[in-house]
């Protein structure tokens, strides 16, 4: 049964001889008589259900009703008074700030509750809430944003398998394009079949600042569709407010996003996805290398940074809804303009890497140094370099040679027979 607040007062003993609990267990959507111990209360109907309903309400003070219910029910009878409750219950009620004894958690009570399960506009890497979407200029994060909006706007499955693919409502902000780019991109995205374009999906490459309106746009929007699943920010910059004369840089970068992240709590199992950009300098945590403070990732709810090396594309995602980091190896085909995951980052990576190797050695009849094979086939560093080698060791890829030098399979065997065949030279001669 819903929970809604309503009116109810003390009554007298010539109101309707019912209670609020055989009401309710009628059918009924109003109350009769519930006798309190203050003249005019609210109570809630989700809580007027059990035999002992009428004395286990939880009750708060409200101002005075215009005319009370149980003079009104008596004078209408109660046919008449449900539907002029009903009438009065629809109407929205002023939000009234909850004390700090309201908003106590009971632990034991939060253990027993149900809460629904985590939904992602990409299956398990990217949930609701607000995600900062970070990488270089130029890498192709608006390529990947496009493609996740438009997976949403039409219910299919992209990046990552899923029999339920979310299926909604998108808004795509395109601030750093202008008409006719996006039009040239959506060309190139959907190959100019027009019957394909997403009807669910809504662009724009303009939009107030969120703290002129712009917040409050994002809010009518969501409002105005059957059911807001994402919206998509490119870049953070464009809607952003900017740094207040004596505010500090963390605060400032905190308080960036702190609008968006009130606004998917409004509306449930919504998700923004804010487009920026990560800084120069590489960090030992890649994901200090977004530009700002600490204070920009500690303000979302999942940070996820597309970053190229040496060893590929990867994309890295840790969150409050993520139970592990993610780092998955990514691939993005210039033809039709969409990344792909090719599976986990460690893996794809350990796999070219032991290629390069495989490919130097070959090249080397007298084996290679760990030195050497690190500038020839682009290894992290010498401890990645022998933990790299011992496993392919083990797995009979390549053998050791000597310390510290490595060649393929029978490299020993060969080495050891030229220079016998050159000692039996030395001899005969």
């Amino acid at each position: 049964m819903p929970s809604t607040d309503m009116r109810v007062s003390t009554g007298s003993s010539a109101a309707p001889e019912l209670t609020a609990y055989e009401l309710v267990a009628r059918g009924g959507r109003v109350i009769g008589v519930v006798r309190l111990p203050t003249e005019t209360t609210w109570i809630r109907r989700s809580q007027l259900s059990g035999d002992d309903a009428p004395n286990a309400v939880m009750v708060t003070p409200a101002p005075p009703p215009k005319q009370d219910i149980d003079d009104y029910a008596r004078a209408h009878g109660l046919d008449a008074t449900r539907r002029a409750f009903d009438a009065d219950v629809s109407r929205p009620q002023p939000n009234k700030p909850r004390t700090w004894r309201e908003s106590l958690i009971n632990p034991q009570v939060l253990c027993d509750e149900q809460f629904p399960e985590v939904r992602y506009v990409v299956p398990r890497i990217i949930p609701e809430g607000v995600t900062l979407l970070a990488s270089r200029p130029k890498l192709g994060k608006s390529w990947l944003i496009l493609q996740v909006a438009t997976a949403i706007a039409t219910g299919s499955v992209t990046l990552a398998a899923s029999d339920h693919p979310e299926h909604g409502d998108v808004l795509y902000l395109a601030l750093e394009d202008n008409a006719r780019r996006l039009q040239r991109r959506l060309t190139k995205y959907f190959g100019g079949r027009r019957e394909i374009l997403p009807r669910r999906l809504g662009l724009t490459t303009t939009w107030r600042r969120l703290d002129l309106g712009g917040l409050d746009d994002l809010r009518e929007w969501c409002r105005s569709v059957s059911k807001p699943v994402l919206i998509a920010i490119d870049t953070l910059k464009k809607v952003r407010k900017p740094k207040g004369r004596n505010q500090s840089d963390y605060d400032a970068d905190y308080e960036a996003c702190e609008g968006l992240v009130r606004l998917t709590k409004e509306f449930a199992g919504l998700s923004i996805i804010v487009a920026h950009h990560d800084r120069k300098m590489d960090a030992d945590d890649v994901f200090d290398t977004v530009s700002g403070t600490l204070g920009l990732t500690g303000g979302v709810d999942t940070i996820a940074i597309v970053k190229r090396s040496t060893k590929g594309t990867t994309l890295h995602v840790e969150g409050r809804d993520v139970p592990e980091t993610i780092e998955k190896a990514l691939n993005f085909d210039r033809e039709t303009c969409r990344w792909q995951i090719l599976g986990e980052a460690i893996d794809i990576q350990r796999s070219a890497e032991r290629s390069r190797v495989l490919t130097a050695l070959r090249g080397a009849p007298d084996g290679l140094s760990v030195q050497e094979l690190i500038g020839v086939a682009g290894l992290g560093g010498t401890n990645a370099a022998y933990l790299l080698l011992g496993r392919m060791v083990e797995a009979g890829d390549v053998e050791r040679v000597r310390r510290g030098v490595y060649g393929m399979p029978g490299t020993r065997v060969n080495l050891s027979r030229a220079k016998r065949g050159q000692n039996s030279r030395q001899d005969g001669n």
